[in-house]
C-alpha cells in the first residue's frame, strides 16, 4: 500500500461553508417563527405544518454545512493526489498534473 502523506485542508470548500451555514441556520428559525405566527394568528392547521417542516428541514441543513465544512482535504500519496469533499473522492495521478497546461480566457 502507498505511503500516505498529511491531510491539507481545502481552505476554500471550509471558507464557503463558514459563510453559508449561518445564513440557512438563521433562515430556518426565521422560517419556524413564521409558523408559529401562523399559527398563533388562527389560520388553517396545514400552512404552519408545511412552514414547520421547511423551517425544521433548514434548521438540519445548517446543521449538517456546519460539519461538513472541515472534511474536505487533499492526501498526497506516492504516485498521486487524493482530492476528498463529502460527495466524490478523486485521485490525481502526478503525470496528468504535469502534463497540464494554462490556458488564456481573454482571446
Amino acid at each position: 500500500m502507498a505511503k500516505a502523506g498529511r491531510k491539507y485542508p481545502l481552505v476554500v470548500y471550509t471558507v464557503m461553508m463558514n459563510r453559508w451555514w449561518p445564513a440557512i441556520f438563521s433562515l430556518g428559525l426565521a422560517v419556524l417563527l413564521v409558523a408559529w405566527l401562523i399559527r398563533w394568528w388562527g389560520f388553517e392547521e396545514w400552512r404552519w405544518n408545511v412552514m414547520g417542516i421547511v423551517g425544521v428541514f433548514l434548521i438540519f441543513v445548517g446543521l449538517i454545512m456546519l460539519f461538513m465544512r472541515k472534511s474536505a482535504y487533499v492526501r498526497p500519496y506516492e504516485g498521486y493526489l487524493r482530492l476528498v469533499t463529502p460527495f466524490l473522492r478523486m485521485n490525481i495521478s502526478y503525470k496528468r498534473l504535469r502534463r497540464a497546461t494554462s490556458s488564456n480566457m481573454g482571446s
